[in-house]
């Protein structure tokens, strides 16, 4: 893998788990704090660094072989901004995309769902696997695997591979 575009960045804890099996890394982030804090920390290694909003990245299509992006999806206030955050994430890729979602069968959804009217808290925003696989597929992409992180929250990593 020789180029991998992290976005969000936030404060650049994922990317030296890559070591050295990336050439180059480009790091993006809304926040110019999160991009400084990144090279303070020395966790840039190097890398890019693009301000940027994830739903209209300024990258060429099929820039990077592999995308990350992790606890940003689920921030995401419409599930239209979520399909598009996801979308941007499969237009620069080449080969691969890890994409953090929140699955909408998750216990802690539920109780949250209870409890939302109660204590004014938006319910969880989530993206099922299934509309992300049929999303990845009219874009040239398989899902790949499932990382559940959590069974009671229903965080999971989505892996997606380019077909060949």
């Amino acid at each position: 893998m020789r180029d991998l575009l992290d976005a969000p960045c936030g404060w650049g804890r994922l990317v030296p788990a890559f070591g050295s099996r990336v050439e180059r890394v480009t790091l993006v982030d809304l926040d110019p704090e999160r991009l400084d804090l990144v090279e303070r920390l020395g966790l840039s290694r190097g890398a890019s660094r693009v301000r940027a909003d994830l739903l209209a990245l300024p990258l060429r299509s099929g820039a990077f072989d592999f995308v990350l992006s992790a606890h940003l999806n689920y921030h995401l206030p419409t599930r239209a901004a979520r399909i598009a955050h996801f979308e941007e994430c499969l237009r620069v890729a080449r080969r691969a995309v890890l994409l953090s979602v929140h699955s909408p069968l998750s216990p802690r959804r539920a109780l949250r769902g209870l409890g939302s009217p109660l204590r004014s808290r938006p319910p969880m925003r989530t993206l099922s696997t299934g509309l992300a696989r049929a999303t990845a597929r009219e874009r040239g992409f398989a899902l790949e695997e499932v990382f559940t992180l959590s069974r009671f929250s229903g965080h999971r990593y989505l892996f997606f591979r380019a077909r060949a």
